[in-house]
């Protein structure tokens, strides 16, 4: 859609303004984003949750060697959580952390396991906002999870304001996927090359709405392809979204990758998907089978 520059300008800057009032609510100041190990030379791989992972760690583990490892969501409940030894591990999602309704035993599962398993360095990435619902007491029965929290205040405005808050971890793009936050992240800790695996993102061809007016979704992932279920798309485990809702939300999520793009070139990196087949349509690709 055609905008004319003086109202591109009027809508920066009424982002921008409520952009800070929401860093002032929701944001906490002077968070830094740091390992003690240096990443300017160091690659690092996001290992999505998309059903293609599967094939992947089948016919390229080979591929993770030497390099750190981003894992999220349900990845600390998989066969694969000890075998990897991922360094990160971001959950993103408040309906977890607060328990709400069926995401009880969800949270259980996941928390459990990364008490039980983790018997490696890993850095566990909370958002701010929820803290409170963090029971830190109990991740203090094992040492080698180390919390840090991180803001997930959507930032929009103008870019110099933008690129500001994200170097200052004031906030981010605004997105509704785990996996731009952990891109984010990964560039706040400064790797300079990120690969996508697992980023399927396919979700528009699993959508159809019944003839009673539910809008039904599968969200497959490579712990459930064979045996996801088509289920409404709940608002922090309540209510169903309606199909305008859920295109919003992919809207954002897809335009965040966009922003993120942008911002990984003016940080000097790069991030690279290898996911087939993969919706994302803001990265370089590379063919799985050349690397």
């Amino acid at each position: 859609m055609f905008k004319f520059k003086f109202q591109i300008f009027i809508e920066n800057f009424v982002l921008t303004i409520l952009s800070i009032i929401k860093i002032f609510i929701f944001s906490k100041l002077f968070i830094k984003i740091k390992d003690k190990k240096e990443h300017t030379n160091k690659d690092c791989i996001m290992l999505g949750n998309g059903p293609s992972l599967n094939s992947f760690l089948k016919e390229k583990k080979y591929f993770l060697q030497n390099k750190e490892l981003f894992c999220v969501n349900l990845f600390p409940i998989s066969e694969f959580f000890e075998e990897l030894k991922p360094r990160y591990y971001v959950l993103a999602a408040p309906e977890v952390y607060k328990g709400i309704d069926k995401y009880q035993k969800i949270q259980d599962d996941i928390f459990n396991n990364l008490l039980k398993k983790t018997h490696w360095e890993l850095f566990f990435f909370v958002p701010y906002f929820i803290s409170n619902y963090l029971d830190k007491k109990r991740f203090s029965a094992n040492k080698n999870i180390k919390i840090i929290f991180y803001n997930f205040t959507p930032i929009e405005g103008f870019e110099f304001f933008n690129y500001f808050c994200f170097e200052q971890n004031l906030g981010m793009p605004r997105n509704h996927n785990v996996l731009a936050t952990s891109l984010m992240l990964s560039l706040s800790l400064n790797f300079k090359k990120i690969y996508l695996v697992g980023a399927d993102h396919s979700w528009l061809k699993d959508i159809f709405v019944t003839d009673n007016n539910l809008v039904l979704l599968t969200q497959k992932h490579f712990y459930d392809e064979k045996t996801a279920k088509a289920e409404p798309m709940t608002k922090m485990g309540k209510g169903e979204r309606k199909l305008y809702e859920i295109l919003e939300k992919f809207t954002f999520t897809f335009k965040s990758y966009f922003n993120i793009k942008k911002y990984s070139k003016k940080r000097n990196s790069i991030i690279l998907n290898i996911t087939p087949n993969s919706y994302i349509d803001a990265f370089e690709r590379i063919n799985k089978d050349d690397i």
